[in-house]
C-alpha cells in the first residue's frame, strides 16, 4: 500500500483538566481523563470518522499514552468496530502532551509563565522544569522518520489516524510542510476532537495537501464560529478525494468553548503586552553600561592615587617600605604614567569579567591594583569623605 491516501490528526476530547485547572497542582497530567462530555465528543468523533472512510479503507491508529487521549481513541474505536473496519492500535510515547512542569503550581505562578511566554514567544519559551514547543518539534522530528520508514512498507494501512495533543498536532503540521515558526505561533488551538486532514496527492511525488486550514488570530468571530465540512469531489479524477462541505471535521460543543477560551488566551496576551516595559533597552545592557563606567573610574581613581604618590601625598604602609621614594627617584611623572596606563589596560578585560568580585571589594573600600611589582601605599584620610582609607597595593 506504501504511503497512506489519509493522515487524520484528532486532539483529545474535552478533560477535567480543560475545566478545572487546578486538577494540574494534584494529578499527574497523563492521569487526567476525560469528562462525561469529552467521551460524547469522542463518540461523535468516531461517527465522523468513518464517514471519511471508503469500503476496502483499514486503519492505524497511533496514539499518547496519556489517559485523556487513550479514552478519544476508544471511543473512535467504537463506531469503527460498528462497522466492521479492520485496525490496528499503538501507543507512541512521543505523540505525548508537552511537558509543563509535573504538578503545575498555584495559579498566580502559572499566570506568570503565561506572561512571560508571551513576552518570549510561544515556540521557543521553555515552561520551567517542563518542554518549549521547540521541544516537541525534536519529538516529532523523530516520529516523522519512523513513520516513513513504514510508508516503504507495502501493507501499511490506507488510513493514518494519530490521536494527540493541540499544539503536539500544531507542530506535526509545522514540521511536516516545513512552517516557520512564525506562522506555527499565528495559528490557534484545535478544538476538542477536531480533525486536521492530509491527503496524499496522486501525483509521482505522493506529496500531502491539508484540506483543513487552521483558524489564525486574526480570522474574524464568523470564522471562528463556523463548523468547517467536507464533501467528496465527485468531478475530480482522484474519486477519493475529499472537499469542504458535507463531512464535519469539528465537534459542535467544542465550537462555542474554544472560542471563548481563545478570547480569554488573547486578552491575556494582549495585557501582557501592554504590561511590558516601554525601555526597550535589555537589563543586562544597562548592567553591562554600568560595569563599564565603574571599570573606569577605577581606571581614572588608580592614575590619581600614582599621581598623589609621586607627589609625596601617600604615607606608607609600612615603615621599611620604600616603594614611595622609589617611584619618585627612578621614575619621572610622565614615565610613571605610562607605566601605570599599560598595566591597567591588561587588567580591563579581566575586572570585566570579575565584575561581582569588584562589588565586594566597593563595599569594604579595599581596591586591589597591580603596579610597578608588589609594593603598597595608602591614601591618607584627609584625601576620603567619611570612609576609612584605602589601602592599594603598588
Amino acid at each position: 500500500m506504501g504511503r497512506p491516501r489519509l493522515i487524520i490528526l484528532v486532539r483529545h476530547g474535552e478533560s477535567e483538566g480543560n475545566c478545572d485547572k487546578s486538577v494540574n497542582t494534584y494529578t499527574p497530567n497523563h492521569r487526567i481523563p476525560l469528562t462525561d462530555l469529552g467521551h460524547k465528543q469522542a463518540l461523535n468523533a468516531g461517527e465522523r470518522l468513518v464517514d471519511l472512510l471508503e469500503p476496502d479503507d483499514n486503519l492505524l491508529f497511533y496514539t499518547s499514552p496519556y489517559k485523556r487521549t487513550i479514552q478519544t481513541t476508544e471511543g473512535l474505536l467504537e463506531a469503527v468496530k460498528k462497522h466492521n473496519i479492520n485496525y490496528r492500535v499503538h501507543e507512541e510515547p512521543r505523540l505525548r502532551e508537552q511537558d509543563f512542569g509535573n504538578f503545575q503550581g498555584p495559579s498566580t505562578e502559572m499566570v506568570k509563565v503565561w506572561k512571560e511566554r508571551a513576552h518570549y514567544g510561544h515556540f521557543f519559551y521553555r515552561i520551567p522544569n517542563g518542554e518549549s514547543a521547540a521541544d516537541v518539534y525534536d519529538r516529532v522530528a523523530g516520529f516523522n522518520e519512523t513513520l516513513f520508514r513504514q510508508f516503504n512498507t507495502e501493507k501499511f494501512p490506507s488510513v493514518l489516524v494519530l490521536v494527540s495533543h493541540g499544539i503536539w498536532c500544531r507542530v506535526f503540521l509545522m514540521k511536516w510542510f516545513r512552517w516557520s515558526y512564525e506562522k506555527f505561533e499565528a495559528f490557534r488551538n484545535l478544538g476538542h476532537c477536531e480533525f486536521l486532514i492530509m491527503e496524499k496527492g496522486e501525483d509521482i511525488e505522493q506529496k500531502y495537501t491539508l484540506l483543513t486550514p487552521l483558524r489564525t488570530w486574526d480570522d474574524p468571530p464568523e470564522v471562528l464560529l463556523t463548523l468547517p465540512k467536507l464533501e467528496r469531489d465527485e468531478t475530480s479524477k482522484n474519486s477519493k478525494s475529499l472537499r469542504y462541505k458535507d463531512i464535519r471535521t469539528r465537534d459542535e460543543t467544542s465550537v462555542q468553548k474554544q472560542h471563548e477560551k481563545d478570547a480569554r488566551i488573547q486578552e491575556a496576551f494582549l495585557k501582557a503586552q501592554q504590561d511590558q516595559p516601554q525601555n526597550k533597552d535589555l537589563p543586562c545592557k544597562t548592567t553591562i553600561n554600568q560595569g563599564a563606567e565603574s571599570v573606569l573610574g577605577q581606571k581614572d581613581q588608580k592614575k590619581q592615587l600614582c599621581d598623589d604618590a609621586i607627589k609625596g601625598n601617600v604615607e606608607c604602609l609600612d615603615e621599611n617600605d620604600e616603594s614611595a621614594s622609589h617611584l619618585a627617584s627612578d621614575s619621572t611623572p610622565e614615565e610613571y604614567s605610562s607605566e601605570v596606563e599599560d598595566d591597567d589596560d591588561d587588567d580591563v578585560e579581566s575586572m570585566r569579567k570579575s565584575a561581582s568580585a569588584r562589588s565586594d571589594a566597593s563595599s569594604t573600600s579595599i581596591e586591589d591594583v597591580e603596579l610597578n611589582g608588589s609594593k603598597s601605599v595608602a591614601i591618607s584620610a584627609a584625601t576620603t569623605t567619611s570612609t576609612p582609607a584605602v589601602r592599594q597595593r603598588c
